[in-house]
């Protein structure tokens, strides 16, 4: 499948191949992406050589932002439908402070906390996407102009 990745030393980004990811676990939900989103403070935050976004591999993918269309489901997913237009939630919780464990990243107080396309994680601008339910947010049909617009940096 085809992504834009951030390559280390280069200018820009460029089109890579990586292999399409798919549901693995009976939580996970995969997306088709339609739209992507990169936020401005993206490159404020990390200019030049983008390093947080790096420690993932050496041609890692942007857009922390991201609206598509779900096209599998894993066998014990109940917010999701194959059909339904949905959003990831951006970032992901440590597992060892207490506002990680209550599902609120957002605070999470060890700074071990990845984010999408931004944190140790890749990002959106790619084909498909597989995740966990926990991170999938449905978006109505009607929104589905203005759905990459979400801001979801959390949702439990």
């Amino acid at each position: 499948m085809k992504a834009i990745a951030i390559v280390p030393g280069t200018a820009g980004s460029r089109i890579v191949d990586r292999p399409e990811p798919s549901i693995t676990t009976p939580d996970e939900v995969k997306v088709k992406v339609i739209r992507v989103g990169i936020c401005e403070p993206t490159g404020q935050k990390y200019p030049g050589d983008v390093q947080m976004l790096l420690m993932v591999r050496k041609n890692s993918l942007s857009a922390t932002k991201m609206f598509g269309q779900v096209v599998g489901v894993g066998s014990s997913v109940t917010r999701a439908n194959v059909g339904d237009f949905a959003v990831f939630t951006v970032r992901r919780e440590c597992g060892q402070c207490p506002s990680c464990l209550m599902g609120r990243a957002d605070m999470c107080q060890t700074g071990n906390y990845r984010e999408r396309g931004i944190h140790g994680l890749d990002g959106y601008q790619t084909e498909f996407v597989v995740d966990r339910e926990q991170y999938v947010v449905r978006v109505p049909a009607e929104l589905e102009a203005v759905g990459v617009l979400m801001e979801t940096a959390f949702h439990r």
